[in-house]
């Protein structure tokens, strides 16, 4: 008998322990200018309020809606001020379970803090606390019953002051689909421990979860993303993110789209080579501004792949070997490798019949030097805007015999081209072999070609050195040069060479090779500074060009101070010997610097055609 009484009196207080647990209601800070606030949910529920500065102020109501879709209750408080909401579910066939704040919610930015989660059955957390910008989470005790979400799309987006979430580790997310945007636009989220552990087995869609969460850099290498199918924008600027991912389970089988998904992840640096990128349709942007990425990505099999525009554009560190992408369904390639400065991969294999859009492709990716030739550029277009072939090796790494390789290659091809493509190759130069092709291609084709130059000293014949970039800056009185070789074979010396017209060349300097015994398979670098009276001769060149620049009275004080710079500068160079000056006169100020290689056995090629720059 005393045992029923023990065993009664225990099930009693576990009941109404569970029974108040289940009335444990969602409590809110708000702190707001106006006399009240609005709520937007779904289902049934009561409030009660009071007034954190006045605790005799208080008040109750109830609210929501009978249906499943989302009503707005107006709560008034009567005055502006720091107000504590409690909400409990109505029990019934429509309880409170789903709060909103979509786009145009009117009081988001008020509420500051969730003390407690309560006990409430959650059916959505879509939108629950979008745009919140002052809201922090206090919640230390408990965690959202979450068992039924399957939406959690930007649950937290924009939540520009949250940074930590308490005991999100333990939150039961298995059932979830949708985390897009989620986290997006959290700038200063940086504890959000235990995230790693979450089952995200069922979600399909990632797409921005971490956009601008500039902070954020948990380890979430463990994740199964086999079911998710897009992945677009999900570190977008998440500057400080890089964990190992490359090897989630799943491998990112059936992902169609990772447009700029690592745009602006400055930080991010982790091999991707096991990803399975077999049906991905869309990468353009992808690495855009990924400035430390460099990871292995050579065995993507992107066959299925028609956009890839800016994918590695401003990619400053990346040259893997992606010469075995299968990129046959590609239709625009504009500007993948614009400011990549670092790329060089053989690329001159790829299939580009479908391209229809090269525009700015190699812009300013000075390293880049392959032969091109081979590609097909039938699929080329013509706006009323634009040429699809604009910019498109500008400033370029391409030396005088890949630039003309390229000339000769497609001018064979000249039947299928488009006629007046815009080929933007500002910088290049071509040679005797490529002049004829490059006729063919503007006379025949009527292609407008702008910015190369013709070198009758150029040959196309392999010789044993590979350049990279070359530049060259004026700055200080002072003429910087540089110049990287990626190999050398046999390599003697370099003559580097001025002019003024970027035609007729003249010695300045010759430079031994660094490379053992001529021998090296790694990149060298070459640095040369032209002193006085070298710079004199400079000054000379760009003297012209700055007094037309000018006009009245300041281009008279310019004068004279280009006829006391000069005039010093002759002063210096009249004991200095002449062999390596250049005429001052100079074309509108123009100097143009190539560099000269020579081997061990006489034989020579010349580095691209650059303009100094004048800082």
């Amino acid at each position: 008998m005393n045992h029923k009484r023990i065993a009664f009196i225990v099930y009693f207080f576990t009941a109404c322990h569970f029974a108040n647990a289940a009335n444990e209601p969602f409590i809110t800070i708000w702190q707001t200018p106006n006399m009240g606030i609005r709520i937007d949910a779904i289902g049934e529920f009561t409030y009660t309020w009071k007034d954190l500065n006045n605790l005799s102020h208080t008040g109750n109501g109830s609210g929501g809606s009978t249906s499943a879709s989302v009503s707005a209750t107006n709560i008034s408080f009567g005055a502006a001020g720091k107000y504590q909401l409690e909400i409990t579910p109505v029990a019934g066939a429509h309880p409170f379970s789903h709060i909103e704040m979509n786009t145009g919610y009117p009081d988001a930015h008020y509420l500051t803090q969730i003390t407690q989660w309560g006990d409430i059955a959650w059916s959505s957390m879509a939108y629950a606390f979008m745009d919140a910008q002052n809201l922090t989470i206090t919640a230390a005790n408990d965690v959202p019953r979450l068992g039924a979400v399957t939406n959690m799309a930007y649950m937290f987006n924009a939540c520009e002051s949250l940074t930590t979430i308490p005991n999100i580790g333990n939150w039961d997310v298995s059932h979830v689909t949708d985390m897009s945007y989620m986290f997006g636009g959290c700038s200063v989220l940086t504890n959000i421990p235990g995230i790693g552990n979450w089952n995200v087995g069922s979600v399909k869609d990632l797409g921005g979860m971490f956009a601008v969460a500039y902070l954020f850099n948990e380890d979430i290498s463990g994740w199964d993303v086999g079911l998710v199918e897009n992945m677009s924008h999900m570190f977008e600027f998440a500057s400080g993110f890089n964990q190992p991912i490359g090897k989630w389970k799943g491998k990112t089988g059936k992902v169609q789209n990772t447009w700029a998904m690592f745009s602006g992840a400055a930080a991010f640096n982790q091999d991707l080579n096991e990803w399975d990128m077999s049906r991905v349709t869309d990468m353009q942007q992808m690495f855009l501004e990924a400035t430390a990425f460099n990871g292995t990505i050579s065995n993507w099999n992107v066959s299925k792949v028609e956009y890839m525009s800016l994918m590695f554009a401003g990619a400053a560190s990346f040259n893997g070997d992606i010469s075995g992408w299968g990129v046959g369904s590609v239709v625009d390639m504009s500007e993948m490798f614009s400011g990549a400065i670092a790329f060089n991969a053989n690329i001159g294999g790829w299939d580009v019949s479908k391209v229809a859009n090269t525009s700015y492709m190699f812009y300013k990716a000075a390293a880049f030097n392959q032969n091109l030739g081979e590609w097909k550029l039938n699929a080329l277009k013509v706006s009323i805007f634009s040429s699809s072939a604009e910019g498109m090796l500008s400033y370029s790494g391409l030396d005088c015999s890949n630039y003309s390789k390229a000339l000769i290659g497609w001018a064979k091809n000249s039947a299928d081209l488009l006629r007046n493509i815009k080929l933007g190759a500002d910088g290049l130069s071509y040679g005797t072999e490529g002049k004829a092709a490059r006729i063919v291609l503007t006379a025949t084709n009527k292609w407008t070609i702008t910015g190369d130059n013709y070198d009758e000293q150029c040959s196309i014949t392999v010789l044993p050195v590979n350049f990279g970039a070359v530049s060259a800056i004026f700055k200080n009185n002072r003429l910087y040069i540089h110049w990287v070789t990626l190999s050398e074979t046999n390599s003697s010396y370099f003559d580097i060479e001025v002019s003024r017209d970027g035609k007729t060349f003249t010695k300045l300097e010759t430079v031994s090779s660094k490379a053992v015994n001529g021998m090296s398979q790694n990149h060298l670098n070459y640095e040369y500074t032209a002193m006085m009276p070298q710079a004199a001769t400079v000054i000379g060149l760009m003297a012209f060009g700055l007094l037309l620049s000018v006009s009245g009275r300041k281009r008279k004080r310019v004068y004279v101070a280009i006829l006391v710079l000069v005039s010093g500068f002759t002063a210096l160079s009249s004991c200095q010997k002449n062999g390596d000056e250049l005429d001052a006169a100079g074309q509108g100020g123009q100097l143009f610097i190539r560099i000269k290689q020579v081997d061990k056995d006489g034989d020579f090629q010349y580095s691209k055609v650059i303009k100094t720059i004048v800082e």
